[in-house]
């Protein structure tokens, strides 16, 4: 019976020699390990009153030695705003990995699936990026990440032979502009039935992002 011989290596490098003459060896590769990431860019106003539009790139990595699969979902919560627009999700890749799964139905009006048995190869990194555009409707609530229910929440998470790995999350504040207007009483300038009145306007932002007013 020939010599055997179990030998552990780091996944992405070399492989260690065999044992000498007359041993076999067995590569066995590690376990699939797909893991998600996701960034959110500042809201960008689109030019219509309280309008806004975030973008968001999730990011899914597969460190294990094995070709894994996932599927993929997105769950938006846009506290004190309402979604008006969000653009399908764009695949990209930087490791040669081929987008082979079943595209999902993500869209208005709360995102959901965007893909199923979606492939990934040892080492691999894929990118989904989307845009959702929405316009607030209270400021105090969408502004405030620090309660359950405020906030621009969204949830992704990875499901399907990837399941049970921990999801990715972010929250967006929102401004929060206010108007208030005060005037002096009518003060007489002198002149026959000739008065004066001065007028404040007062701007406030007491949200949690910059936000403009014409």
């Amino acid at each position: 019976c020939p010599n055997r011989a179990n030998l552990a290596y780091e996944t992405g490098t070399t492989p260690p020699a065999c044992p000498p003459s007359g041993s076999q060896c067995v590569v066995v590769p590690t376990a699939p390990v797909v893991t998600i990431a996701k960034s959110a860019s500042a809201p960008m106003p689109t030019g219509n009153p309280d309008e806004y539009a975030i973008t968001y790139v999730v990011t899914v990595d597969n460190r294990g030695g094995s070709t894994g699969s996932y599927d993929l979902a997105d769950a938006l919560a846009f506290n004190g705003a309402t979604i008006s627009a969000i653009s399908a999700p764009a695949y990209a890749t930087t490791t040669g990995d081929i987008q082979d799964g079943a595209l999902g139905g993500f869209g208005l009006p709360a995102g959901g699936s965007i893909v199923t048995n979606e492939s990934i190869g040892s080492g691999g990194s894929e990118r989904w990026t989307y845009t959702v555009t929405y316009a607030v409707a209270d400021g105090d609530i969408a502004s405030d990440c620090s309660i359950p229910n405020g906030g621009l929440r969204n949830h992704a998470g990875l499901g399907g032979d990837s399941a049970g790995a921990p999801p990715a999350e972010t929250c967006s504040g929102a401004p929060s502009v206010g108007i208030v207007k005060t005037a002096t009483a009518p003060a007489p300038t002198g002149n026959p039935n000739e008065f004066t009145r001065t007028y404040t306007v007062d701007i406030a932002n007491t949200g949690s992002l910059a936000g403009i007013y014409d």
